[in-house]
């Protein structure tokens, strides 16, 4: 049986964030096939202070198997013998991976990057033209790629981040693991509010908030100017004041919901505005698995294989935007084709079952796969660093509470 320490910042809540689902996926996934499955959390005790429902998201990692360790991560490290450790983003290998390595040399130290950091930081100081911007992206970039040339797998969650990925590091394991999403039936056009769009995002991943607001000020506009029948609903966690500011007739702003499958069941059209971002948008999916067809960019659409016009629509312009959605409420049997495109799409490539067959794949090609051995000067610090906290900084520490 395989033993397995994945590595987070916190929990995930997968009701909140698509990269949650699908960290919380992946983990169900590994708990129920292939091996006994640990958790720690880096900032767990604030987690639970800042977290209302932090005893249901515990519960729910229970009940799929997962083990939360509620100590620190070095007594995670400590707790048994792991044969792999997983990090979720590249950020918590940079703090903890010398660790890993020093504490469970046997283990395969594997990097989720859910998305890559510096790409996304890249196209939004594009975007921007701010200097500060195009400083954190590079920043980003070289803290980013260290991390993965330490690690021993890299997972990238599409097939565009592996090939950006591989070029950059030819020599590294990348493996794809994409979004998962739960395959819905698609309800009978009449059973949709016509003309409903909705968008869904968590708002404290910025991205989101551009998206709506470009919407709202430069596309929003241009459909009002062609009809009255359009509403729109705001759905997502920590929607600004701002927002609720601009709430109107047309303009429905919810804010969090329990669940979402009622308004993805009952909208006409998805709407993913962004304008910059990266890897797989968890809205594009969730949308496309209940059959609601969407409309977005270039970087909504990035990731997944979907064929623009066939799919989804791709619009890159407000005037192009505004387009797109009037067509689908024009047509009703280009929407008819669109809507069942899109959901067979996904219903091929990213359901349970497709996620359930690339893990296997995945665990099978990296079992020959030999650790990186911690350089010996790393070694030697760590050693000197256990030797001065057992005899000298406990002393040091005493003394300061006296």
């Amino acid at each position: 049986m395989n033993k397995i320490l994945a590595i987070s910042y916190s929990p995930p809540m997968p009701d909140l964030h698509s990269g949650d689902l699908r960290f919380y996926s992946i983990l169900k996934i590994l708990a129920r096939n292939h091996g006994k499955v640990t958790l720690v959390a880096k900032d767990l005790f604030e987690w639970h202070q800042k977290t209302p429902d932090s005893t249901r998201y515990k519960t729910m990692l229970a009940d799929i198997g997962v083990i939360l360790h509620e100590g620190d991560i070095f007594s995670a490290l400590n707790s048994n013998r792991f044969d792999y450790i997983i990090f979720e983003f590249y950020y918590m290998a940079t703090e903890f991976s010398d660790l890993a390595r020093r504490l469970q040399p046997q283990a395969l130290s594997i990097i989720d990057s859910v998305d890559i950091h510096f790409s996304r930081l890249q196209a939004k100081a594009k975007l921007t033209n701010s200097l500060d911007d195009k400083n954190e992206a590079e920043k980003v970039r070289t803290d980013e790629l260290n991390a993965y040339q330490n690690a021993d797998i890299i997972i990238a969650v599409s097939e565009d981040d592996k090939s950006l990925l591989q070029d950059l590091m030819p020599d590294k394991y990348i493996f794809v693991l994409p979004n998962v999403h739960a395959i819905h039936e698609i309800p009978p056009r009449s059973k949709r509010e016509f003309g409903r769009l909705v968008f869904i995002g968590g708002f404290s991943f910025p991205p989101n908030l551009d998206a709506i607001l470009y919407f709202l000020n430069e596309i929003m506009p241009l459909i009002r100017a062609k009809t009255t029948e359009v509403k729109l609903s705001i759905i997502g966690s920590n929607i600004p004041q701002k927002i609720f500011d601009m709430a109107a007739t047309d303009v429905d702003v919810i804010g969090f919901v329990p669940e979402t499958t009622s308004y993805l069941q009952s909208a006409y059209i998805s709407i993913a505005p962004l304008r910059y971002g990266g890897g797989m948008k968890g809205k594009v999916g969730e949308a496309l698995s209940h059959g609601l067809p969407v409309v977005t960019t270039q970087f909504g659409a990035e990731g997944f294989g979907l064929t623009p016009g066939r799919d989804l629509l791709v619009a890159e312009t407000p005037d192009m935007f505004a387009e797109a959605v009037l067509k689908l409420l024009a047509d009703s049997n280009y929407y008819d084709e669109i809507s069942k495109a899109g959901h067979r799409f996904i219903s091929d490539n990213y359901s349970t079952e497709a996620m359930e067959i690339r893990l296997a794949n995945f665990l099978e090609k990296i079992k020959e796969i030999t650790p990186i051995k911690l350089p010996w000067h790393k070694m030697a610090s760590y050693c000197v660093q256990r030797l001065l906290d057992k005899h000298i900084m406990w002393r040091i520490k005493s003394k300061q509470w006296r």
